[in-house]
């Protein structure tokens, strides 16, 4: 029900690795996210992307090719909203992969999502 809850807390987040291989990169972890404060190039100074904008696949990359190993982000784990949680913390909504709209249903679509593999299966067997 909030666009953004103020939250001055947040993630930390970097490639995932098994040993040498990357698992699941940066890249890929930073789209559709906001992040808690600006980012700016560290060689140049230029700004990447400010904390008010939704990470999307072209920011995400020019992060990474910027040389930035890991960045603080909005997440719902850390989310203050009263009720539920805002909309800079959830983020992208992955069916739209727009950002999700105050007041949305995250948390039914959530559910129904893992259920929906479960009943497919069911249904299978």
């Amino acid at each position: 029900r909030e666009h953004d809850c103020g939250t001055h807390e947040g993630l930390i987040v970097y490639d995932i690795k098994d040993g040498n291989q990357v698992i699941e990169p940066l890249e890929e972890r930073l789209v559709g996210r906001y992040p808690l404060e600006d980012i700016k190039n560290p060689e140049t100074g230029d700004l990447i992307v400010d904390s008010n904008t939704m990470i999307s696949d072209a920011v995400a990359k020019q992060i990474v090719k910027a040389g930035i190993t890991q960045v603080k982000v909005r997440s719902i784990l850390e989310c203050r909203a009263r009720h539920g949680a805002c909309a800079k913390c959830y983020g992208m909504g992955l069916a739209t992969r727009e950002r999700v709209n105050e007041g949305e249903s995250v948390g039914i679509i959530a559910a129904q999502s893992i259920g929906e593999p479960g009943t497919q299966l069911t249904m299978r067997t």
